[in-house]
């Protein structure tokens, strides 16, 4: 995937229904290379389908939240299963590193998603989770999978933060195995 198959991607994800002229001019390319680069994509199995995202499908869950979960031994499969049975739960991955499982949740109240979190923590099996708040999305339903549509802070506002306001590792308290982490705003 080239340079101008990324920019296409990008912004198929921001507006799914632009025009190819429109599409051809922002990639500084004519429209029959659009077409055509499409019908390549969706060939190959990089572009599956485009979506409408309705009013409701984004209203459904005012308060979303992803939990990364870690879990005992190899109780996985097991977890996961109990997870996947759970209304409140959008998606379970797998994954590697500190957290075995992410679970995107979603509910319509904050009373709900604490309850639903209290529930997950207390299966058995389950050592530690620490979850992340959405607090709104940066790219429209159809760009992304179901759940949180999350960005990272890009680095310029990083750069902004002084070296000297980080905490250092000393300053850093131990934090329990479960904890909810408001994600950081871009």
């Amino acid at each position: 995937m080239d340079k101008n198959d990324q920019g296409l991607i990008s912004a198929l994800r921001d507006n799914a229904r632009v025009s190819l002229s429109d599409l051809a001019q922002r990639l500084g390319v004519s429209r029959t290379t659009v077409r055509s680069r499409i019908e390549r994509l969706q060939q190959r199995g990089d572009i599956l389908g485009f979506t409408v995202v309705l009013k409701n499908d984004a209203i459904r869950d005012p308060v979303r939240g992803i939990m990364m979960i870690g879990i005992e031994g190899r109780g996985t499969d097991r977890i996961v299963r109990q997870l996947t049975g759970l209304p409140e739960l959008r998606a379970v991955h797998s994954t590697n590193g500190r957290s075995d499982v992410i679970a995107e949740i979603g509910t319509s109240t904050l009373e709900d998603f604490d309850s639903t979190l209290a529930k997950i923590r207390l299966m058995d099996g389950v050592t530690s989770s620490e979850t992340a708040c959405c607090y709104r999305h940066v790219r429209p339903a159809s760009a992304q999978p179901s759940g949180c549509r999350l960005q990272a802070r890009p680095p310029s506002a990083q750069a902004k933060v002084p070296h000297s306001t980080r905490p250092s590792r000393a300053q850093i308290t131990p934090r329990p195995h479960h904890r909810i982490v408001p994600s950081a705003r871009p």
